[in-house]
């Protein structure tokens, strides 16, 4: 799973068996709590490729996503984030403890 904030160029992803609801929950849980409430997703698809070919000696889940963590993440966020065109960065943080489980949550109707 993928994010790239397109004003800023900045990545957060890590690796799970399947593409899942559950998974992209987790991927914006771990934005929001590293970064803030993003504004907008960014274009990602370039970037799984580039994942695919550094990583390919990995063999667990989470060998690579304590790789991707601890060394991929630090550098292609270095090379690719960009200043911002605006001084202030769209993310908003989060002013007050929050329980984001509270506000990613499924609902599903009864039947």
């Amino acid at each position: 799973m993928n994010m790239v904030d397109d004003a800023t160029g900045r990545t957060y992803s890590f690796f799970c068996e399947e593409e899942m609801s559950s998974d992209a929950m987790r991927l914006l849980w771990g934005w929001i709590a590293r970064y803030g409430i993003p504004q907008a997703k960014g274009h990602v698809e370039r970037s799984h490729g580039v994942y695919q070919d550094s990583l390919a000696e990995v063999s667990t889940i989470e060998d690579a996503s304590r790789s991707l963590e601890e060394v991929y993440l630090p550098k292609v966020n270095e090379k690719f984030a960009k200043a911002l065109l605006r001084p202030q960065d769209a993310h908003v943080p989060l002013t007050t403890p929050t329980s984001l489980e509270d506000i990613l949550c499924y609902e599903t109707p009864r039947g």
